[in-house]
C-alpha cells in the first residue's frame, strides 16, 4: 500500500503547488493534508493493480476522487449542515479559515476534480464515461441526494438508511471500483461485479463507522436503528460478501487485503 500512497501524495502535492492564489492554496492544503485513510483512491489504485494494469494510470482520477470526498467533508462540517468543529484531529476548515473560504475551497476542489479526471491517460471514450460516473457519484444521483436524505431525516428504517448511505458513502466507492474497471477496459459484466463489490464494501464501511461513533447522539445510524448486536451481525454479513466478491472477480490480492484490513 505504501507505494500507492507515496505516488498518490506526489500527485496531490503537484496539484496544490499549481494553485496560484496563496490564500486558496493554503486552504486546500489544509483540507487535503495530512488526510485520512485515503481509502477511496487506494481502492481505485488497488483495483487497477488487481486487473493487471500499472496503478499509475489511475493517479489523476484517484486524486479527483479524493478531492470530491474532501469537498464533501468540508461542506458537511459547515454550520448549515452537520456543524462539526473538528475534522481529522484538527479544527474543521471553516473554523480555521472562516466559512466563506471553506465554501470556496470546497467549490474549487469539486470543480478541479473533473480536471484531474480529464488527465487520465486513456481514450476519449473511456475518459468521458469516467467523468459521467464521477458526476453521477457527486451530484443529485449520489452524494448530494444522500446528504439531502440525511438533512430531512428520512432514515426511519433499514431500507431508508441504506438509501441515504448509497449516496453519502457507497457512491464514491462505486466511482473507485467501477472507475478502475472503465480505465482497464473491462467487460460490462466485470464492471457490474465491481459495482456490487462497492455496494457491500461501502455499506460495511458505513456500519463499522457508525459502530465506532455510537453514542454521539446521531440518530441516523445503524446501531441507533438496529441496536449494536444486529449492527455487528450486518457488518459481518456485508464484510463476508465484500471479501467473497473481491476474491471471485479479482482474486485474494490487493483489494481483498485492503478490505480485510479496513473492515
Amino acid at each position: 500500500m505504501e507505494k500507492y500512497l507515496e505516488e498518490f501524495i506526489k500527485t496531490a502535492e503537484e496539484y496544490v503547488r499549481g494553485i496560484g492564489n496563496e490564500s486558496l492554496r493554503a486552504g486546500i492544503r489544509y483540507a487535503l493534508f495530512p488526510g485520512g485513510k485515503r481509502l477511496r483512491p487506494l481502492l481505485l489504485l488497488c483495483t487497477l493493480s488487481d486487473l493487471g494494469l500499472d496503478f499509475r494510470l489511475g493517479l489523476h482520477p484517484a486524486l479527483g476522487l479524493e478531492m470530491i470526498h474532501t469537498y464533501s467533508l468540508i461542506h458537511d462540517d459547515l454550520p448549515a449542515m452537520d456543524d462539526d468543529a473538528m475534522r481529522r484531529g484538527k479544527p474543521s476548515l471553516h473554523k480555521a479559515y472562516g466559512e466563506a473560504m471553506a465554501i470556496l475551497v470546497g467549490d474549487a476542489l469539486l470543480s478541479d476534480a473533473f480536471l484531474e479526471f480529464t488527465k487520465t491517460p486513456v481514450s476519449a471514450e473511456k475518459k468521458t464515461r469516467l467523468i459521467v460516473l464521477a458526476a453521477e457519484a457527486a451530484g443529485s444521483q449520489g452524494m448530494v441526494e444522500g446528504q439531502v436524505l440525511d438533512i430531512i431525516g428520512s432514515s426511519r428504517d433499514v431500507e431508508s438508511l441504506h438509501r441515504m448511505n448509497l449516496g453519502k458513502t457507497v457512491a464514491l466507492f462505486r466511482l473507485a471500483s467501477a472507475g478502475a474497471g472503465i480505465i482497464a477496459g473491462a467487460e460490462e459484466d466485470l464492471i457490474r461485479d465491481l459495482e456490487e463489490l462497492s455496494l457491500w464494501f461501502g455499506l460495511a464501511f458505513q456500519i463499522k463507522d457508525d459502530i465506532s461513533d455510537f453514542g454521539t447522539e446521531n440518530k441516523k445510524t445503524y446501531p441507533a436503528l438496529l441496536g449494536m448486536e444486529e449492527s455487528k451481525k450486518l457488518l459481518a454479513e456485508y464484510k463476508e460478501k465484500s471479501l467473497r466478491t473481491a476474491g471471485r472477480i479479482l482474486g485474494n490480492k490487493e483489494v481483498y487485503q485492503l478490505i480485510e484490513r479496513i473492515l
